[in-house]
């Protein structure tokens, strides 16, 4: 899977770093984003 090899990647590219956790979120054009009001949500008056 692409994704996963682009993770992997990511990751070791910081091993150099003392990270005791990292999260590496990726989102595409297509996906509904939850930082933003969905429609119905915010047409209730």
């Amino acid at each position: 899977d692409e994704y996963c090899a682009i993770k992997q990647s990511i990751a070791m590219a910081l091993e150099q770093y003392p990270l005791a956790h990292t999260t590496i979120e990726i989102e595409l054009p297509e996906e509904a984003c939850r930082d933003q009001p969905v429609p119905s949500q915010t047409d209730q008056h």
